[in-house]
């Protein structure tokens, strides 16, 4: 059967939708017997060496050429379909859910195509120095809860909590121990020799200090509207008298008033390569935030929830830290997006900051001193969340073998960790990637893998590589052969040109 064929000398991807230009008629012969998709035609002309690709109108289909055979002056060539090409108009008009795009991209979904290395780039700067600053002894409030009889107004639970500098304590604590201090006693029993030492073994005053401890904080630090001054300091039903100067006693005038209240910001720095391969890279395990906070210890804090905060161009992301600590020495710290701390919260953790301390007395068997604190009260479960990515060449990805840090607990009952300075850590985890970086995404992934998309949309709005869900909907007038041939090309990936 003769028919006219036309020829190309055509450059191609195998798996590409691109037709080929300015070809060249030419009568064939189609060889006996035949097939649609796969003929076998012969050409009656010089050396066609150069001839690899061609267009049979009679059939409507394109041809790859297998390969040409030279038989008494003839020259029989055997084709292959390319179904890409020959139905290229039904399929860049269908509407598919495309997983990976040369051009669409979702910068979010991680991209598994990309092998995570040990080479990782740690870097760390000092968010402040401590919580408060040396020499401790002159940065620190001396707490004391007594019970006695005064002012109901200036006490909690029943309770006086007195809030002294390092030269007050050591004055109650002179009047506490000084003999020529009566506490209350009269001519009378003196005159029996009840004087205050014997006093002190009878009823001793210091069995009506309920509670001792010390705050990481300077008293001059603590507002003014959550003390009140009292002018003379009663111990249980004694007057201890002036001591030279008004001591400030607490009042809790609203509930969870706390004595420090701090705030503090971050640059959370993006991924370098987040700009070009995707936001997913600020994310953990590519990207890890870890806050050294004194006795909080250490805190890693996960940003998935606001990626889609971070800047497309790069720059880095502000997200705040807000330290309260109550009367008790009970302490909060939140890492969130707002000053508030009422934004999306990245962290949480409590502390207790409190040291407590003992004072002897001349009695045994009255008091208990030295009252053991809360320790920590939130704690971290760290994991490799993400897991490993496995290559189709079995390469191992780092992220195979990197185990989380081990978490750090706040300490208690020292000074030291209140004293920690504070250090904020980013590391970014590098990616083996399969291309040199250059600046357009759309120049990076053109012809290369595509980016995750994810999107159900008409592949004709796309260009380059790419992938499709297998779910393949196409309603075309093909062979079963040209169908499934279709589908394998879609579902692992084709160029769109």
């Amino acid at each position: 059967m003769s028919i006219t064929a036309t020829f190309y000398n055509f450059s191609k991807k195998k798996n590409s939708t691109k037709l080929p230009e300015n070809g060249t008629s030419y009568d064939i012969v189609i060889k006996e017997p035949s097939n649609i998709l796969g003929p076998t035609i012969m050409l009656d002309r010089g050396n066609p060496v150069n001839l690899n690709y061609c267009y049979i109108p009679s059939f409507n289909r394109y041809y790859f050429i297998k390969d040409w055979t030279s038989d008494h002056g003839m020259w029989i060539a055997s084709c292959t379909e390319d179904v890409l090409a020959s139905w290229r108009e039904s399929i860049l008009n269908s509407t598919q859910y495309v997983l990976r795009s040369a051009v669409g991209h979702d910068t979010y979904i991680p991209n598994g195509d990309y092998i995570a290395t040990k080479d990782v780039d740690v870097t760390s700067t000092e968010l402040l120095d401590s919580l408060h600053s040396w020499p401790f002894s002159d940065n620190i409030t001396y707490v004391m809860a007594i019970s006695n009889n005064d002012n109901p107004g200036s006490k909690v639970n029943g309770v006086q909590y007195l809030f002294l500098t390092k030269q007050q304590i050591n004055k109650v604590f002179n009047q506490l121990l000084n003999d020529n201090n009566t506490f209350g006693w009269g001519q009378t029993e003196a005159d029996y020799g009840l004087t205050g030492s014997i006093s002190r073994s009878i009823v001793n005053p210091l069995q009506y200090v309920a509670q001792c401890y010390t705050l990481p904080v300077a008293l001059s630090e603590i507002g003014n509207n959550r003390l009140v001054n009292v002018s003379n300091i009663r111990v249980g039903f004694w007057p201890l008298g002036s001591i030279g100067e008004d001591v400030k006693a607490f009042v809790p005038n609203y509930p969870g008033n706390p004595v420090i209240s701090k705030n503090f910001t971050l640059s959370l720095e993006q991924h370098p390569l987040s700009d070009t391969h995707g936001r997913w890279l600020n994310g953990y395990p590519y990207t890890n935030y870890r806050l050294y906070a004194g006795p909080f210890g250490s805190v890693d804090f996960n940003v998935d929830d606001i990626l889609n905060r971070f800047a497309a161009d790069g720059t880095a992301y502000t997200v705040y830290l807000n330290v309260k600590v109550d009367m008790f020495g009970k302490a909060s710290l939140i890492v969130s997006t707002s000053s508030n701390g009422r934004g999306v919260v990245l962290a949480k953790r409590y502390a207790d900051v409190a040291v407590p301390f003992s004072i002897t007395q001349t009695k045994n068997g009255i008091l208990s001193w030295g009252q053991s604190l809360i320790g920590t009260a939130a704690s971290i479960m760290s994991g490799n969340i993400i897991g490993g990515v496995m290559s189709s060449n079995n390469l191992i990805s780092g992220l195979d073998n990197a185990f989380p840090k081990p978490e750090v607990k706040g300490q208690t009952e020292s000074l030291m960790c209140s004293y920690e300075p504070w250090t904020f850590e980013t590391t970014h985890r590098a990616i083996a990637t399969q291309h040199t970086i250059v600046a357009e995404r759309a120049q990076i992934t053109a012809n290369l893998t595509g980016s995750p998309l994810c999107e159900v949309i008409r592949l004709g709005d796309l260009t380059g590589f790419t992938v499709c869900d297998n779910h393949i909907w196409l309603d075309i007038p093909a062979y079963s052969t040209e169908y499934d041939s279709i589908y394998s090309y879609l579902t692992n990936g084709f160029f769109i040109e």
